[in-house]
């Protein structure tokens, strides 16, 4: 199996988890997942990064207000969460009630 072949496996599952329909209410899906989302004016332009630590949190730049712009970065931060080769161990399985952190439920 292709590495686009398990995105689309774990996004439809996600998908179907959570009963979405367009337009998707990401914050809906961080919620249920039990990952916050912060807000924090960032100097460098980033528009949003992951802390993958003991509480997944996703941090976003005050300054990503066009709202299908945020909606994007902040599902764009959903698969560095999700899908494992971004960094190594995944963090999140649909289906399940857990958060993974170096291979640990939490």
């Amino acid at each position: 199996m292709n590495r686009f072949s398990v995105v689309r496996k774990r996004a439809k599952k996600i998908v179907g988890k959570y009963g979405l329909e367009p337009p998707v209410d990401i914050n809906i899906v961080f919620s249920e997942m039990g990952i916050s989302i912060e807000e924090e004016k960032n100097q460098y332009g980033i528009e949003a990064y992951s802390y993958l630590n003991d509480k997944i949190r996703i941090v976003v730049n005050t300054e990503v207000v066009y709202p299908p712009r945020r909606k994007f970065t902040l599902a764009h931060e959903l698969g560095h969460i999700c899908i494992p080769w971004h960094n190594g161990d995944t963090k999140c399985i649909a289906g399940e009630k857990y958060v993974q952190i170096n291979g640990k439920r939490q």
